[in-house]
C-alpha cells in the first residue's frame, strides 16, 4: 500500500471549478472518508486519483510516484463503485479474477488468488454463481474481491453502500472496516452518509464547493467544528443554529453572531428552568424513534430540535422551557467561522 498526496489540485469543467486548489495528505494504511453535499467535488476527487479525470492543475502522488499525468491503468489503484459494475455473464470467480486474466496471470496462480480473496470475503461457496443470483451485499463483496486481487496501492470507494438497505449497510460498514484493517489498506471512501464516515474513518474530509472545510478525526469534527458549515453538516440530527440575542449576553465570546447547540445538549423541563440560558417554546412536532424522541420546539420564527432519550412526556402543542449550559455551546461569527 501507499499514501496519497494532493498538492494544490484543481479541476475545472469549462468555467465551472469543481475542485479548487486542494492540498491533502493521506497516510499509508489510513482510512479517509470524504463527505459533503451533492456537487461538492467528492466523486471528482476520486476520479482524479484513479486517472478517470485529469487535473487542471496541481499534482497527485501515490507513494513515491507522481501519477498526475499517468493513465488510469498505470496508477495501480482499485475503484469500487456504488453499482458494483459486475459482468452479468461471468461467474463470481470470473468477475473477481478478470483483472488478473487481462494481466496474463497464469491460471493456477489466478485461481489460488481468487480463492483466497473469496475466503476472505465469505464468498467461497458462491464462486460458480452468476451475479443475478446474489444479494446486494454479496455483489458488493464480489466488487471488493475484484479490487483486492489486484493488490493496489490504494482503494477508492465511491458510495459503495448507497444501493443497500439500512440493515445491510450497517453490516457492510463493519465488514469493510474490518477488511481495511486486516489488509492495512489505504482507503479513500466517498459517502453522502455521515454515519458511515463517523463510524468507519480514521479521518474525515469535509468538502463544500470544491474546498476543504475541515479535516480531522470524527469526534474532533463533531465536538469542535471549524465553522458553521461543518457544524451543520456533521451530526444527525443537525446542530441547531440560533441568532444571537439578549439571552446570550455575557455568555458569548467577542464577535459571536450565532450560537450552535447539539439537539442532545438541549435540556427541557424543570431542569432547564435553572439554566442561565433558557427560553419558553411550543412543541410543534414530535418524532418518536423508539429509543429516543426528537421534539421540535418553536419560539416565534426560531425553531430548535431537542433530542430526548426514550418516549418523551411532552405532547404536541405543549409549552415547555428549553435551555443549555454555556459550556455546550458553539459560537460562530458573521462569516461563519468558529469563535471562542
Amino acid at each position: 500500500m501507499a499514501g496519497i498526496e494532493f498538492r494544490n489540485i484543481a479541476k475545472a469543467f469549462g468555467d465551472n471549478t469543481v475542485i479548487a486548489g486542494l492540498t491533502l495528505s493521506v497516510a499509508d494504511g489510513e482510512f479517509v472518508a470524504i463527505v459533503g453535499p451533492s456537487g461538492c467535488g467528492k466523486s471528482t476527487l476520486l476520479r482524479l486519483v484513479s486517472g478517470l479525470e485529469q487535473a487542471t492543475s496541481g499534482r497527485i502522488e501515490i507513494g513515491p510516484r507522481d501519477v498526475t499525468a499517468l493513465s488510469a491503468k498505470e496508477r495501480n489503484v482499485a475503484m469500487v463503485f456504488q453499482n458494483y459494475a459486475l459482468y452479468p455473464h461471468m461467474t463470481v470467480a470470473q468477475n473477481i479474477g478478470f483483472g488478473l486474466k487481462v494481466r496474463g496471470t497464469a491460471r493456477a496462480e489466478r485461481d489460488a488468488t481468487v480463492r483466497h480473496a473469496a475466503e476472505l470475503l465469505g464468498l467461497a461457496d458462491y464462486l460458480d454463481r452468476k451475479p443475478r443470483t446474489l444479494s446486494g451485499g454479496q455483489r458488493q463483496r464480489v466488487a471488493m474481491g475484484r479490487a483486492i486481487v489486484r493488490q493496489p496501492d490504494a482503494f477508492l470507494m465511491d458510495e459503495p453502500l448507497s444501493n443497500l438497505d439500512a440493515q445491510l449497510r450497517g453490516q457492510m460498514r463493519t465488514e469493510i472496516r474490518t477488511l481495511q484493517r486486516r489488509l492495512s489498506a489505504t482507503m479513500l471512501y466517498v459517502t453522502h452518509d455521515q454515519v458511515e464516515a463517523m463510524t468507519m474513518a480514521d479521518r474525515i474530509v469535509v468538502l463544500d464547493k470544491g474546498e476543504v472545510q475541515q479535516v480531522g478525526a470524527p469526534l474532533d469534527l463533531y465536538e469542535k467544528p471549524a465553522n458553521r458549515f461543518v457544524a451543520s453538516f456533521i451530526g444527525a440530527p443537525r446542530m441547531n443554529i440560533i441568532g444571537m440575542d439578549d439571552r446570550f449576553q455575557g455568555a458569548s465570546p467577542p464577535g459571536a453572531a450565532e450560537v450552535g447547540i447539539r439537539p442532545a445538549a438541549l435540556i427541557m423541563g424543570d431542569e432547564a428552568g435553572t439554566l442561565p440560558i433558557r427560553w419558553r417554546g411550543e412543541v410543534c412536532e414530535v418524532e418518536p424513534l423508539g429509543e429516543e424522541t426528537l421534539l421540535h420546539v418553536a419560539n416565534g420564527d426560531a425553531r430548535v430540535v431537542v433530542r430526548r432519550p426514550g418516549a418523551a412526556e411532552a405532547l404536541m402543542g405543549e409549552t415547555v422551557t428549553v435551555g443549555f449550559a454555556p459550556a455546550a455551546a458553539h459560537y460562530f461569527n458573521a462569516e461563519g467561522a468558529r469563535v471562542g
